[in-house]
């Protein structure tokens, strides 16, 4: 019973180990593929970035994203998985396709940044224009306040002074 457990179990490993050189009938070219995967990448990044938090949506979402990927390059399914199989068993050719991959994102990367910097330095000033307004508009506001109380409080005093003293006039009067 060992022996062909141990059997079986070298035959599999045995066949896992073994590299198939057909490539099949619907191949797709190394840089289509690695056009497809940048494509990809950048969907599963936007995906991911939506932050939603059923991940069923995002997997329907991702699929969409994917199918429409696909019928932009006009292929199908089958024929990716197939050639992305074929060149994940040949390495020298699965490490030429990410290399493109990575080289397209980088560039696509570099570019978003380098956008992402221009709206940053132009941000900080029209934030510190509205902060200055505003500063502006509370010391405006703080200065008619005091203007407002010490000026007003005066004139209550004055009133309030006043009628005490017609008061006390009139009152002496009517003894």
């Amino acid at each position: 019973m060992k022996n062909v457990l141990l059997l079986t179990l070298v035959s599999f490993l045995f066949q896992c180990s073994t590299k198939n050189d057909t490539p099949p009938s619907n191949l797709i070219p190394k840089e289509k593929l690695a056009n497809i995967l940048t494509d990809i990448h950048q969907a599963e990044s936007r995906v991911n970035n939506l932050a939603i938090i059923n991940s069923d949506t995002n997997f329907f979402l991702f699929r969409k994203l994917q199918n429409q990927i696909f019928e932009k390059y006009g292929v199908d399914t089958t024929a990716y998985f197939q050639s992305y199989k074929y060149y994940l068993i040949n390495p020298e050719d699965f490490t030429d396709i990410y290399k493109q991959v990575v080289s397209q994102l980088t560039i696509i990367y570099k570019k978003d940044s380098t956008i992402n910097a221009k709206l940053a330095l132009k941000k900080p000033n029209s934030v510190k224009i509205k902060t200055d307004s505003l500063a502006k508009l509370r010391a405006d506001s703080l200065a008619r306040k005091q203007k407002i109380s010490t000026t007003g409080g005066l004139k209550l005093l004055n009133k309030t002074f006043k009628k005490n003293r017609l008061k006390r006039k009139l009152g002496d009067g009517k003894k």
